[in-house]
């Protein structure tokens, strides 16, 4: 089997695991007033929405301190299709749907580090959630 024939193989059965619908958005510098309400917020715009996953990448866990409060720092990683983004550091990454694991939706990340490989079944981001 050559090598392509090996990617396409292993980026399907990546592909297959991807069973939580992801969202990553970026600010675009901008701020937009509500013309109802008056209400002034960033400009977001949606960078990608699809299939992913977020998987533990092993027991890192810091607990820093910052004015006085703790709060907890989880790393992770995240898996997208090749192909998709380009994503940036700090761009926040929300699960919006996972069948699997209901409890998991609603819960936000922040890309960190981007892995970058020649023969990729995926895309992978370092990510971290941070909790107070």
């Amino acid at each position: 089997m050559d090598i392509t024939a090996a990617l396409k193989a292993g980026r399907q059965a990546a592909a297959a695991t991807f069973t939580d619908t992801v969202k990553i958005a970026r600010s675009t510098g901008n701020v937009v007033t509500d013309p109802i309400t008056g209400v002034v917020t960033e400009e977001v715009i949606t960078v990608y929405e699809g299939p992913g996953k977020i998987q533990a990448t092993g027991a890192s866990v810091n607990t820093p301190n910052a004015g006085g409060a703790q709060f907890t720092v989880e790393s992770m990683s995240l898996h997208v299709p090749i192909g998709v983004g380009p994503f940036l550091i700090s761009d926040p990454v929300e699960i919006v749907a996972s069948p699997l694991n209901p409890q998991r939706v609603g819960q936000i990340f922040r890309i960190n580090g981007l892995i970058e490989k020649t023969h990729a079944t995926a895309q992978r981001f370092k990510v971290e959630r941070i909790t107070a």
